[in-house]
């Protein structure tokens, strides 16, 4: 979404370009082919997006969308958010309710911020099939504690910081050297950056390796007011961008490369062992759990009792064969896995034993051969007798 505040750009767009504040930064984006990462916002979008998908087709270009609640938009919607990402797009999160963080933080814990907004719109995005790399701060309202709040979740932050005249121009590029919050330029027609100057960063970030970061709104062939990006400018960009042989980013490239996704919205595994799979009754059967990302877990023994944890010590008192399930959950999936038990009734022991000889003089050897049945320990014991 737009920032508040908007001031006019001077000449040449928001974006002039400082060699000298990026050339420190050229090692980084060395091995890098330079570009663009172009993002869309608002889940209404999506069907403007998905409209011109041919546009974008054309010059070979992926963008990434980004959502707010998706499950009121109808299955029209999700069809069309899954032909896109089909496409290649990226899904991003952009806040499950599009709230301000700033002024939502105001009056509400970090704690509630999260589960109403942030966790919420992973969850719902993760659901349909899509990975959440990326999120997009709605109204760009932003500070140090949501960014330290959010770092955990995301590999990518995006902004923008344009409320004054002279903006730090070189956070519009990524430059590869892991900077999580992005800033992106508005491209939409009445933002008030020329099309020339976005040409220029374009030349510029694939001079030098980087990405130019963009975003837009609604795309219309009939610009009537803000907000709106016409697809003959559009085109223009991804034109120019693919004549100069530019890379199309996604924002899930971007960011911080280290990242690594937190288990509760990571795919979960199912997986415990037996101590053995063939027992007696009342004999003790220790389970032990190796699942992975799991945040719940049901271990139903397949006779009539479970256990909210793998590991865990149980006993069959009737004979049978037993099939153990082993359901694990997070926010995003769920698991199972099963493992066969055979459980026997023990006999009653019959002690028995026999000998390779019977009678003969002292001092005499016999070697004895135990025939014991029934039991699971055996003891045996010979006695020494005295000779009379």
């Amino acid at each position: 979404m737009k920032p508040r505040n908007f001031k006019s750009c001077i000449k040449h767009g928001l974006f002039l370009i400082l060699v000298v504040s990026l050339a420190g930064t050229a090692n980084a984006a060395a091995n890098h082919t330079g570009g663009i990462a172009l993002s869309w916002d608002d889940t209404i979008s999506i069907d403007e997006c998905y409209q011109n998908l041919s546009i974008f087709k054309q010059y070979n270009a992926v963008c990434t969308i980004n959502v707010n609640t998706l499950n009121s938009w109808g299955v029209g919607t999700e069809t069309q958010l899954a032909a896109l990402h089909d496409a290649g797009w990226e899904i991003a999160g952009h806040g499950y309710n599009h709230i301000d963080s700033i002024a939502f933080l105001d009056n509400h814990t970090s704690e509630e911020w999260l589960e109403t907004e942030i966790f919420p719109n992973i969850i719902e995005i993760t659901g349909y099939g899509y990975p959440v790399y990326s999120f997009i701060y709605p109204y760009s309202a932003r500070n140090e504690t949501t960014d330290a709040l959010l770092a955990p979740y995301f590999r990518t932050l995006r902004s923008t910081n344009f409320k004054t005249v002279n903006v730090n121009e070189s956070a519009a590029y990524y430059t590869w050297n892991d900077t999580q919050v992005l800033y992106a330029v508005e491209i939409d027609d009445q933002s008030n950056v020329s099309l020339e100057s976005i040409q220029y960063g374009i030349d510029y970030a694939i001079e030098n390796g980087y990405v130019l970061v963009l975003y837009g709104h609604a795309i219309t062939s009939n610009v009537t007011g803000e907000y709106q990006t016409s697809t003959s400018r559009l085109e223009s960009i991804l034109n120019y961008t693919n004549q100069k042989n530019g890379t199309f980013y996604l924002m899930g490239d971007l960011g911080n490369s280290s990242w690594v996704r937190p288990g509760r919205f990571s795919n979960v595994t199912a997986n415990f062992t037996v101590s053995s799979d063939n027992v007696y009754t009342g004999e003790n059967v220790t389970f032990a759990d190796y699942s992975v990302n799991q945040t719940t877990e049901l271990l139903d023994f397949g006779d009539g009792s479970n256990s909210s944890t793998a590991n865990v010590v149980h006993k069959y008192t009737t004979p049978g064969t037993y099939t153990v399930n082993l359901t694990v959950t997070n926010d995003v999936s769920n698991h199972s896995i099963t493992r066969t038990i055979n459980v026997v009734q023990p006999t009653n022991p019959v002690a028995n034993f026999t000998g390779n000889l019977t009678t003969r003089l002292a001092p005499l050897s016999v070697a004895f051969t135990d025939t014991l049945t029934g039991v699971l320990t055996k003891v045996m014991s010979l006695l020494q007798r005295t000779s009379v």
